[in-house]
């Protein structure tokens, strides 16, 4: 079957704002393969060895997928050392119930190793953002 929503990607990622990573999830549920590759690009991140801030932008999804959870908290876990070194903070712009139960889940199972913040709007996530990137430039 060939439908449009196929063709769309799991996961956009905007990094033209750098340290800000900006990654807006589409309403598709990932394969294994697109879930591998959403990974992998934060290990190209972690890689850089530079701090970032991200911005997960869920509003468009429905749904985490359960099979996926315990696997970004094993993920988490395995990569904890870097993403406290590199990652100043996480805001998820969350609008579906469901959604902030497969976080709070995945949670459970790994406690985040950084700042994380809920956020309602974009423009509540920015304002966070934009209080951590002050906090981390006044300590620099």
């Amino acid at each position: 079957m060939n439908t449009n929503l196929e063709k769309v990607p799991y996961a956009v990622f905007d990094d033209s704002k750098f340290p800000i990573i900006k990654v807006i999830f589409s309403s598709k549920e990932p394969s294994d393969k697109e879930f591998d590759e959403f990974l992998a690009q934060f290990e190209i991140y972690l890689k850089r060895q530079k701090t970032y801030l991200v911005i997960f932008d869920t509003r468009l999804s429905s749904s985490f997928p359960n099979r996926l959870i315990k696997r970004i908290a094993a993920w988490m876990r395995f990569n904890e050392t870097k993403i406290r070194q590199y990652a100043a903070g996480a805001v998820f712009i969350i609008n579906n119930l469901s959604i902030r139960m497969a976080l709070k889940t995945i949670f459970l199972l790994k406690t985040p190793p950084i700042s994380v913040h809920i956020a309602a709007t974009e423009e509540e996530a920015l304002a966070w953002v934009e209080n951590i990137l002050e906090n981390i430039q006044t300590h620099d």
